[in-house]
């Protein structure tokens, strides 16, 4: 069986529930010629990308299409929204976690959910993992490498990585926001520097301040 951990999705159901509930977070989809566009409330572009970011039913076209038997379905980066205000951002993760599940649900054989938190606020944080750990398509945490500059091993993050470790939820890391993204503009330097530098520092973070 192959199974694909990288699967970003946007689902339209999540962009609807958005729209009423968290606004300053909510994408637009725009269609162009060379695909299809997030619009998002402040001016960032994202694209072009399949439709299957936002369709499921071309989703799992494009599945069936390149042999892929599983997606470990996770939020791009700019849906972390870790720079939200903090009830905002637990609302954001609620609205996206359900439909991914949601999603799991309609389709078990193709589909599992790796989370979403509000980092910004660990409480709310801490409550979205207990929520989760109860529902099986749940099958880990996507997290960013910082959370809006702050590193992952950070002492205000202490109690969340232990209610991670106790719901025994795998993470996979997202680079997002990385250091040095000022001076990486051009030539994607963003993606081939940036992203495994950023990895690296949450790795370095994690391992020396002893959260592993």
């Amino acid at each position: 069986m192959t199974t694909d951990i990288h699967a970003h999705i946007v689902p339209e159901a999540f962009i609807n529930a958005l729209a009423a509930e968290v606004p300053a977070a909510h994408p637009t989809v725009e269609s162009r010629d060379d695909g299809w566009y997030f619009s998002y409330p402040g001016g960032r572009m994202t694209g072009p990308f399949p439709a299957g970011m936002f369709d499921v039913g071309a989703r799992l076209a494009d599945m069936d299409r390149d042999g892929i038997d599983v997606h470990a379905l996770s939020a791009p980066p700019p849906q972390f929204q870790y720079r939200l205000e903090a009830a905002a951002a637990a609302v954001h993760a609620r609205l996206y976690n359900d439909a991914l599940v949601d999603i799991a649900r309609m389709h078990p054989d193709r589909f599992v959910v790796l989370g979403t938190l509000p980092m910004q606020d660990v409480t709310a944080a801490v409550a979205e993992v207990e929520r989760l750990v109860s529902m099986p398509e749940v099958v880990g945490l996507e997290l960013a490498t910082n959370v809006a500059g702050t590193n992952l091993g950070d002492d205000e993050f202490a109690e969340l990585w232990a209610a991670i470790a106790a719901a025994g939820m795998a993470v996979v890391l997202h680079p997002s926001e990385v250091a040095g993204h000022d001076r990486m503009h051009d030539y994607y330097l963003h993606n081939f520097v940036g992203n495994p530098t950023d990895s690296t520092l949450a790795a370095g973070s994690l391992i020396f301040s002893g959260v592993l």
